[in-house]
């Protein structure tokens, strides 16, 4: 079989506005390679499913449930072929807002850099 090298992988995030308490669906596509091969990370270690994380779509789509200030951290969407691995980062993290002695309103945003691997 002739293989295609990976391209760069991208994440859309699904709601864009990324709140406390709702559920949140990353997906990581890419535009080329061959047979690529998905999988997600959270601060560094293999995410697998259970209760809160679901990886879903042969390793293309990440649902978190519920977002809480646990789920805040860098994530990473892995792919790779026989000749090539690529990978992006979302970075998501818990903000506050407000001033004084007012309660503060606790939003998750995520942003997203792609970082290219030398192939194998």
């Amino acid at each position: 079989m002739l293989y295609e090298s990976i391209s760069a992988p991208r994440i859309k995030s699904h709601p864009d506005a990324i709140e406390k308490g709702v559920n949140l669906n990353l997906t990581c596509t890419i535009v080329k390679g061959t047979e690529g091969r998905f999988w997600w990370e959270k601060d560094s270690e293999k995410i697998v499913n259970n209760s809160r994380h679901s990886v879903l779509e042969s390793g293309t789509v990440l649902t978190v449930t519920e977002i809480t200030s646990s789920d805040c951290g860098s994530y990473k969407c892995v792919v790779n072929n026989d000749i090539s691995r690529e990978e992006v980062h979302f970075n998501m993290s818990v903000k506050s807002t407000g001033t004084g002695n007012t309660s503060h309103q606790k939003n998750v945003e995520g942003n997203q850099d792609t970082e290219e691997l030398q192939p194998l």
